[in-house]
């Protein structure tokens, strides 16, 4: 398999790549997914899996994580997406939030630690950005 890139409407570009991973119940968790090529993140969805116990507000957050073997890693905060207040059971946040290879894509939550979270974001490929093929 080599890299290449397509036609600018070529169907790889033209249709929605959707990630999906879990926050743990834990305080101050995360969920990450890797950047495999320049993408642009257009929705977020936030559901809750496990009710948290109302103590403790989560504040979720969508962070750029950047990883350079000698200047190591770099954490940017690109936007609040919600809170829960333990009453919360879905929410979908839209924007639109470029990233390039070798990033990763996080959502960060707050300080409930018995609250559980599904999340999965939908990414679209750059029109001309490489693809394996």
């Amino acid at each position: 398999m080599a890299n290449k890139s397509q036609a600018y409407d070529s169907p790889v570009y033209l249709t929605p790549q959707i990630m999906v991973g879990q926050i743990a119940a834990a305080a101050s968790s995360v969920v990450k997914f890797p950047v495999w090529t320049k993408m642009v993140l257009k929705s977020v969805q936030i559901s809750s899996v496990a009710a948290g116990t109302g103590a403790a507000t989560d504040e979720f957050l969508l962070q750029r994580v950047q990883i350079d073997p000698t200047l190591g890693t770099a954490t940017a905060s690109l936007a609040a997406l919600a809170t829960n207040t333990a009453a919360m059971y879905s929410k979908n946040i839209q924007g639109t939030w470029t990233f390039t290879q070798g990033e990763f894509i996080q959502v960060a939550k707050g300080t409930d630690g018995t609250s559980q979270y599904s999340v999965s974001l939908e990414v679209f490929l750059v029109p001309g950005a490489n693809i394996t093929g």
